[in-house]
């Protein structure tokens, strides 16, 4: 999977960079792509949201990103870096927008809720009567 570094790259020491790379060098080897990862959090999300199904995952992207509860979860020397997954998708109630960090979307199980950003927009229908 390919990520993006940070666009504030230049902010970063020379320690953090490296274990930037070492999380994208982590990915490159993963055989799923950021839809991939975007649909189970959508999925996650629609499910805790009271169910329904996706119908089009319009946009995703991956970037990394700091996240202070986690430790070398790429690898020796990873720090504290994670991916962050944003998502945009139409659902069979309306839309939803979400954003995880990677290691929440790895512990999605079904059984408990995951820690993830998430808009959630319901699709209303409303009858309007017109007069003549």
């Amino acid at each position: 999977m390919k990520v993006s570094l940070p666009k504030n790259l230049k902010s970063y020491t020379g320690f953090e960079v490296d274990a930037m790379r070492i999380v994208a060098e982590a990915m490159k080897e993963d055989s799923n792509t950021v839809k991939d990862y975007a649909a189970m959090a959508i999925n996650e999300a629609i499910r805790t949201a009271g169910g329904g199904y996706m119908v089009e995952l319009f946009k995703a992207s991956a970037e990394i990103c700091g996240n202070g509860r986690i430790m070398d979860a790429f690898g020796p020397c990873s720090m504290s870096f994670d991916v962050w997954i944003e998502a945009t998708a139409e659902t069979s109630f309306g839309f939803v927008k979400i954003g995880a960090y990677l290691t929440d979307i790895w512990n999605i199980d079904g059984a408990n809720e995951v820690s993830m950003y998430k808009r959630i927009y319901r699709e209303e229908a409303e009858k309007i009567r017109l007069r003549a």
